[in-house]
């Protein structure tokens, strides 16, 4: 079949020398851009599944950190008392950090004086809630101090999302 042949030649990215394995790996997404939680329940379903790709250690309580991408509510950001702009003029995102403070704090100034030469103030630091009680032998001896980074572009370049990716 034309079509079969057409589609198997470009693949996903358009060029076969881009194709890679990507095993264990779930898509739903809203292309409309919609906001649903049926697209949240959605993608908790895939991870349901996806045991069979050796997300388990010897220890099962030991994953391989699997989850789901989530665009965070400005409301939920503005609740927790974090000091950012309008919504659509900053960026988030998360940093896994040595647990040890002044392994973390050498860690955030490294963080701090990288994100100024590419012309971003870090407006905010919020550490994480986690339970870790949950956590095998594994992730414990292993588990990171988890902080939501908060940043704005201050070198007024434009299309911040872009940049920050």
């Amino acid at each position: 079949m034309i079509g079969d042949n057409h589609n198997r030649s470009r693949g996903l990215y358009g060029r076969p020398a881009y194709e890679h394995d990507a095993c264990g790996v779930g898509l739903i997404v809203n292309l409309g851009g919609g906001r649903t939680h049926d697209t949240v329940d959605r993608g908790l379903k895939i991870l349901e599944h996806m045991v069979h790709r050796g997300a388990e250690g010897v220890d099962p309580q030991s994953g391989d950190g699997s989850g789901i991408m989530l665009q965070i509510p400005h409301e939920f950001i503005l609740l927790n008392g974090i000091p950012v702009p309008e919504r659509g003029s900053y960026g988030t995102g998360l940093v896994f950090l040595p647990k040890d403070a002044y392994s973390q704090r050498t860690a955030v100034g490294t963080i701090e004086k990288e994100c100024a030469k590419g012309g971003f103030d870090v407006l905010a630091l919020r550490d994480v809630p986690v339970d870790s009680s949950i956590l095998g032998q594994g992730s414990s001896a292993t588990e990171p101090a988890i902080k939501q980074i908060f940043l704005t572009d201050k070198s007024g370049a434009g299309n911040l999302e872009l940049r920050l990716y």
